[in-house]
């Protein structure tokens, strides 16, 4: 769902399982040929929660891109948050939350999602 103004991108040849979230207040990019399995959620902006005597709703969001490369596997129940850049044809494990810039081609997991594995050509 690309919210009003934002960009919602998909790749050729890209698949998003069952059950996968995809808001957008400013920018998701999907690269070609991704996988995300089931029950994928990318959310690029977050609530601003500053102050209580203000409900949560009236604070606005921080916003902020989210690029997932070529030929990525996003397995279940993975979520992507604002400012993450996945490489190309990274792996990030099953219930793992993603933030930041994954720079490395690898296999990624955990929460944060940590690089386990450098993926090389063979």
């Amino acid at each position: 769902q690309a919210l009003e103004g934002a960009m919602l991108i998909i790749g050729e040849r890209s698949y998003i399982g069952d059950y996968s979230r995809l808001i957008a207040k400013d920018t998701i990019v999907i690269g070609n040929n991704c996988l995300l399995a089931n029950n994928v959620s990318l959310y690029d902006h977050d609530h601003i929660y500053s102050d209580i005597s203000r409900r949560i709703g009236d604070q606005g969001y921080k916003i902020g891109k989210i690029i997932i490369e070529d030929d990525c596997w996003l397995a279940t129940n993975v979520v992507a948050l604002k400012n993450t850049n996945i490489s190309k044809h990274s792996v990030i494990g099953a219930n793992s939350v993603v933030v930041g810039r994954l720079k490395v081609t690898g296999v990624y997991a955990g929460i944060p999602a940590k690089l386990k594995r450098v993926l090389n050509e063979s």
